[in-house]
């Protein structure tokens, strides 16, 4: 059971895009752009999710905070539910309809940031 705390904002139209608007997370997730989510993203949202109950908002901020995780979030609904969401969706309606088990699936299938070599 998903559990909203609070008001969640819905993403802009392109037409009201501006530049720190999520229309460039909306291009990536249209034009198939790979999108690597941040591995620390990935795993808070695995252990959110790991329980019956979750907390709606905390899931759907990880999920808005890494742009990887929205435009699979968006990937995989698309896939999942044989549609392609609406642009001026609300992320955490989106969230509500896939539900736990398949927030789970997608954490579990996320592809993960990688640092360069030179990171090491």
């Amino acid at each position: 059971m998903l559990a909203d705390t609070r008001q969640i904002d819905s993403f802009d139209r392109p037409e009201d895009a501006s530049a720190d608007s999520p229309l460039i997370v909306l291009q990536a997730w249209q034009g198939g752009v790979p999108t690597p989510a941040k591995p620390g993203a990935v795993a808070l949202l695995q252990l959110l999710t790991s329980s019956e109950v979750a907390d709606l908002s905390a899931i759907t901020e990880v999920i808005r905070n890494d742009p990887g995780l929205t435009v699979q979030l968006l990937r995989f609904a698309d896939k999942t539910l044989g549609k392609a969401p609406e642009i001026d969706l609300i992320l955490g309606e989106l969230i509500v309809l896939l539900g736990l088990e398949q927030l789970r699936a997608m954490a579990a299938e996320a592809v993960l940031l990688t640092p360069p070599d030179s990171y090491y």
